[in-house]
């Protein structure tokens, strides 16, 4: 179907139109049915009907073409078959027409013949209308639903109305074609009124309209009948006005396909339940047989029992496919439970196996903190097992209580927090109580629990840091012993190298005074790493105190500029300034060192005749608080740093290359140490560089903005001259 059908809708112009075209065909009809039901001559009342009954078979049939030709693609065949049978419709009517004109009574059933063909092919073309479920099955079972449904409606009539027509001494021909032309007219207006129930809701104004066409349709043929048996000529009355607009309902209907927006593919969840075309079938053969029993002499009639045989084998046959597609239905149902079940436990056996196997503790609460699951890893941590713990209040049953044994306030604790607020703590430290008493110190990641809207509860995984604890401590310890037992020697090696090299205890050889330069450049090297490892460890455990001031920018990177000309002078580097303003909250002693670290860099990695260039200025972007920040830039024009190794440089003991070390001195913590200050700050630092075209370093500290009543800040102390072993004089490599 073409996007042009499958998206057009219904216009306000198109349905203003049929609106109009309606109301006047429906006053034409009524005036032709007044009309005819006047004192007219039988041959005018012929006429009428004839030229009526021709005009409404041509609409259908052109109509119904056009349908097929321009309408959607999957409705094309039924309307086609409509089409060929409004054509048999039309030579039916007019074979009937001749055989009145010319009384040939004797031929007459040739024109129900026509009839029966016509409805043959309706019940054809409304049964090759698209509905949700296309199976042979289902299409046998509306064909099954439609025998039983016409059949219960024709014994009915036959009770009550055409008793005389299958009475004895009757043409058996003219019974025989008459029983089957009134079976195929209920059949094709149960089947339209079917269709109607199963199809698609986007097709439903068409089938409405087909469903009511068929049916006044086939009333009008057994009113016909009627007619007939008591001695009258239907066509020479009003009664052909019901064919009439059965036939422009039909015609209607057949305009709308193109108007209305149609679906590429019926859904299931726009077809009516089973219910009503069940109700429907069974009601109607309940309403024959009770009529059937009241008539005793319609009990009796051979054709009544014939039909009644065929009924029963319908309702048999119609059952027996039910049953088997339910039993159909049922098997693969079940097939699909086992398959899914199989999945099912199949998942709930990987996830148990992937959660027993994890190292750390996981436990699950509810929404009280009551513990519903725990893995053997968290239970074994804990010396519990896992259905003692299961049912016991988590943070009443192994949180570890305050330093004077009172206990923690459950609303305070990180579970209460994950099921309340739905906020996840993350690396939070804390000590549980095993099952022995022992306190157990553990990192603690707690995360709630979701289900459309609510938190029913928290995971909670902990890990047991004793090792990490006691790691620490040894480090602790190292680094105590390398602050008192390792600088004292150094620099009682560095002062008595520098007696020796002062000439001091008497003259030495050139051999000698070199090798003794070279001793006391090691011994200022080493001490420069020790003094980085305890800066860097200070650091990062938060015990360096910092001294926040406000304090001005220029002041700042002059101090550091300062501290660095002599240097940059010896190694033929110039040191250029730009103009500054601001001021920011920070440790100034901090931040100098953290210029010098970078500015020193730039002079290690700049050539000879080379500048290194110092500023600040405000940052483009805001802090993480949206407060204004100060970026501090240092640019050199040496070889730059590779892309793959901006970040990685400011880890520890990392340069750009391996040998940088051994050449341009350093320990690689420079840069560390450098993050380490200006993340206490609460800025950041980076650096940009497009290798081969020098390096620039950035770092961002928040800036203070003055207010008119704001006092003064202090004047920083002047910097004095780095000492020979400080890393603010000697920076670290890069």
């Amino acid at each position: 179907m073409s996007a042009r059908h499958a998206e057009r809708i219904i216009r306000p112009g198109d349905l203003r139109w049929l609106v109009i075209l309606g109301a006047v065909v429906a006053a034409a009809l009524m005036s032709l049915a007044i009309v005819l039901s006047g004192p007219l001559s039988s041959a005018t009342r012929l006429i009428v009907n004839n030229i009526g009954l021709v005009v409404c078979g041509l609409a259908v049939i052109v109509l119904a073409w056009v349908a097929a030709r321009r309408g959607p693609l999957r409705q094309r065949r039924a309307w086609h078959l409509l089409s060929i049978s409004a054509v048999f419709v039309v030579l039916a009517i007019e074979w009937y027409v001749v055989c009145g004109t010319l009384r040939w009574n004797k031929v007459s059933p040739i024109g129900d013949l026509g009839f029966l063909a016509a409805g043959l092919l309706a019940v054809w073309g409304m049964a090759s209308f698209p509905t949700t479920r296309r199976r042979g099955r289902e299409l046998l079972r509306m064909v099954l639903d439609g025998v039983v449904v016409g059949g219960s409606v024709l014994l009915t009539t036959a009770v009550l109305a055409l008793a005389p027509v299958l009475s004895a001494g009757q043409n058996p021909f003219y019974r025989f074609d008459t029983i089957g032309l009134m079976i195929i007219d209920v059949i094709v207006a149960t089947v339209a009124g079917l269709l109607l129930i199963r199809g698609d809701r986007a097709d439903r104004p068409v089938q409405l309209l087909l469903a009511l066409g068929f049916s006044i349709w086939a009333v009008t043929d057994l009113f016909r009948w009627v007619v007939q048996v008591r001695g009258l000529v239907f066509y020479q009355t009003a009664g052909p006005v019901g064919w009439m607009l059965g036939y422009s309902l039909i015609a209607f209907a057949a305009l709308l396909p193109g108007r209305i927006r149609t679906s590429s593919a019926p859904k299931r969840n726009d077809q009516a339940p089973p219910l009503g075309d069940t109700v429907m079938t069974f009601g109607l053969l309940l309403v024959a047989a009770v009529t059937n029993a009241l008539s005793r002499p319609a009990v009796l009639n051979p054709w009544i029992g014939a039909l009644w045989l065929l009924l029963v084998a319908a309702v048999v046959a119609r059952q027996l496919l039910l049953i088997t597609d339910n039993e159909l239905l049922r098997r693969t149902l079940e097939r699909r439970v086992h398959s899914r079940t199989r999945e099912l436990a199949s998942m709930t056996r990987q996830s148990e196996l992937l959660l027993n196997s994890v190292g750390d503790g996981i436990y699950g609460v509810d929404s009280r903190g009551v513990v519903t699951f725990v893995n053997p890893s968290g239970a074994r941590t804990l010396g519990y097992t896992a259905e003692e713990l299961i049912g016991q209040h988590a943070h009443d049953q192994f949180h570890a209580p305050q330093s004077d044994g009172r206990p923690y306030d459950y609303q305070e604790c990180y579970i209460a927090e994950a099921i309340l607020t739905g906020l996840t703590t993350s690396g939070e430290e804390d000590f549980y109580v095993g099952a022995d008493g022992r306190q157990i110190p553990v990192e603690v990641t707690a995360s709630p629990l979701h289900s459309e809207g609510s938190r029913p509860g928290a995971v909670i995984v902990f890990r047991d840091i004793t090792s990490r604890r006691e790691v620490d401590r040894m480090k602790q310890e190292f680094v105590s012993v390398v602050s008192h037992e390792l600088r004292t020697p150094l620099t009682a090696i560095r002062g008595s190298l520098g007696l020796l090299s002062g000439d001091r205890l008497g003259a030495l050889s050139p051999q000698a005074r070199r090798m003794i330069g070279i001793a006391l450049d090691s011994t200022e090297r080493l001490g420069r790493l020790v003094n980085d490892i305890l800066d860097i460890e200070r650091m990062e455990s938060g015990s360096m105190p910092m001294d926040f001031r406000d304090h001005d920018v220029t002041e700042i990177i002059q101090t550091a500029v300062t501290q660095l000309r002599p240097i940059a002078a010896e190694a033929g580097v110039r040191i250029s300034t730009e103009p500054t303003v601001g001021q920011v909250n920070a440790d100034a002693d901090r931040i100098v060192q953290t210029l010098v670290n970078l500015i020193g860099n730039a002079i290690k990695f700049s050539p000879t005749g080379g500048v290194v260039t110092v500023g600040a200025g405000q940052s483009v972007t805001a802090g993480s608080s949206g407060q204004p920040m100060i970026d501090f830039t240092v640019r050199d024009q040496g070889r730059g740093v590779p892309e793959d190794k901006l970040e990685q440089i400011f880890e520890r003991f990392e340069q750009v290359d391996s040998s940088d070390g051994r050449e341009m001195g350093g320990s690689g913590l420079g840069l560390s140490i450098s993050r380490s200050i200006v993340e206490r700050h609460g800025g950041r630092i980076w650096a940009e560089s497009p290798y081969g075209s020098g390096a620039t370093f950035h770092f961002t500290l928040p800036e203070v903005i003055p207010t008119p009543e704001s006092p003064q800040s202090p004047e920083p102390a002047a910097a004095e001259d780095p000492a020979p072993g400080n890393v603010a004089g000697h920076p670290s490599a890069e």
